[in-house]
């Protein structure tokens, strides 16, 4: 199997709001892992839009939002 990629500067993911364009939510940086993290990455990007937190579903995961907010390139 074989696909795009795409990788940010620190390696990891970036999914949170734009620093500028708040209302644009990134999701990007899954670096040829986006098939085994899309569910994950995928229900954090939807609780962002409408909660602007992420859901229930991440307690207790270890989810530190500050290490894959898009803001930390900045």
């Amino acid at each position: 199997m074989s696909g795009l990629g795409t990788f940010s500067p620190d390696r990891g993911m970036a999914i949170g709001p734009d620093p500028a364009q708040p209302t644009f939510i990134w999701c990007v940086g899954q670096g040829g892992t986006g098939i085994q993290t899309a569910p994950g990455a995928g229900r954090l990007v939807a609780n962002l839009v409408v909660d602007g937190r992420p859901g229930p579903m991440f307690d207790g995961t270890g989810l530190d939002l500050a290490n894959i907010l898009p803001d930390r390139f900045r």
